[in-house]
């Protein structure tokens, strides 16, 4: 998998790859699967309402509105329950409704382990 880094140039492949200036679009049925410089999967998927101006997506969003069969609000956080970012099996993830109830769980958490 690549890296995503600085817009415009993720889309500019053409020094890793044999003089192809796009290797993977057009290429039907293959994910467009990257991970950002977080560390968390990130999926081209255009025609999602929720998707960046890039037309990426984070997987982990994807799953877990799969799971819930509706789409997420931006307001609601997707949490990796096991610390892996990568790692986005429904049984790992855990939603939260806002940013707030996620920062308590974490840091009731890091209580229970001291």
């Amino acid at each position: 998998m690549k890296y995503i880094h600085n817009y415009p140039y993720f889309w500019n492949l053409s020094s890793r790859t044999s003089g192809k200036k796009f290797p993977n679009r057009k290429k039907p049925g293959r994910k467009q699967r990257r991970i950002n410089t977080e560390g968390y999967v990130m999926i081209l998927c255009p025609e999602h309402p929720n998707s960046h101006f890039t037309g990426l997506i984070l997987e982990h969003r994807l799953v877990m509105e799969k799971k819930l069969g509706r789409y997420l609000t931006k307001e609601e956080v997707v949490h990796h329950i096991n610390g892996i970012k990568t790692d986005n099996r429904t049984e790992n993830l855990m939603l939260f409704k806002s940013s707030a109830e996620h920062t308590i769980y974490e840091a009731m958490q890091r209580k229970l382990n001291t």
